[in-house]
C-alpha cells in the first residue's frame, strides 16, 4: 500500500472511529460498540491505539479469530454492534491475518459470519473497491 493511501485510509478510519463532540452522537456513539480487527503485524498504524475502541490483532483464519472475539465479548454480555476491518488491500484483494478475504472464502464462511449479528461492516483497505464480487458476498452473508 503506498504512504499516501495509507494516511488516507487511516484519516478516514480515525475520523470514522473519533469520540464525537455533541451531546447526541455521544448518546449513538455510547449504543454502538465496535470490534476493530487488522493484522497482527501491520505497520503505520499507530493511530489504532488511539481510537479507544477493542483492537482485535488478527493472526490465523480472519472469520475463526473474529469469531472468537465476538463470541468472547457475548458471552461477557458486552456484545458488538459494528466490526471495521482494517487490512492491506491491492488490486481488490485484502489480506487479514494469513487469509485473503476472497468471495469463496465468504461463502464457505457464512454460516460463521451469520452468527456475528453485527449491525454493520466496514472494510477499510485501499483498493478493495475494485472488488465488487467481494462487497456484494459480504452483504449477502
Amino acid at each position: 500500500m503506498g504512504s499516501q493511501k495509507k494516511v488516507c485510509a487511516a484519516q478516514r478510519v480515525a475520523s470514522n472511529l473519533k469520540t464525537p463532540e455533541d451531546s447526541e452522537s455521544d448518546r449513538r456513539r455510547q449504543q454502538t460498540s465496535r470490534l476493530v480487527a487488522t493484522n497482527y503485524n501491520i505497520s503505520d498504524v499507530d493511530w489504532l491505539h488511539g481510537l479507544n475502541e477493542e483492537i482485535a490483532w488478527i493472526k490465523g483464519d480472519a472469520i475463526q479469530k473474529i469469531s472468537q472475539h465476538l463470541n468472547h465479548n457475548r458471552q461477557a454480555g458486552k456484545a458488538k454492534s459494528e466490526l471495521h476491518i482494517v487490512a492491506h488491500g491491492s488490486n481488490g484483494e485484502i489480506k487479514l491475518g494469513n487469509t485473503f478475504l476472497t468471495k469463496q472464502y465468504l461463502e464457505e464462511s457464512s454460516h460463521l459470519l451469520q452468527e456475528w449479528k453485527l449491525e454493520a461492516i466496514y472494510l477499510w483497505s485501499c483498493e478493495a473497491g475494485l472488488n465488487t464480487q467481494l462487497a456484494t458476498t459480504l452483504e449477502k452473508c
